[in-house]
């Protein structure tokens, strides 16, 4: 298993939801992700910090909003090799 199976193997569960959003809708605000979550703003913001510890998304600032996109190489991936 390589390094990037391994990291979204451990992205499944919690963060299945946010990282199947990510990688359809490139990039999203943290407002468009809480919009579709029965997350509060605190849990949201600790799977986007799981993510990110793991090198699995990106985070950019555009016109002072903050928005998240999963990193190519691991796009890349998912979308040639889906998992179920």
């Amino acid at each position: 298993m390589s390094v990037i199976e391994t990291s979204i193997d451990k992205a499944w569960g919690f963060s299945t939801y946010f990282f199947h959003t990510l990688i359809k809708q490139c990039p999203v605000s943290i407002e468009q992700l809480l919009q579709n979550a029965d997350l509060s703003p605190s849990e949201l913001f600790n799977e986007l910090q799981s993510l990110g510890r793991r090198s699995l998304i990106e985070i950019e600032e555009q016109e002072n909003e903050m928005l998240f996109s999963v990193c190519p190489v691991v796009r890349q991936d998912v979308l040639s090799n889906p998992v179920g």
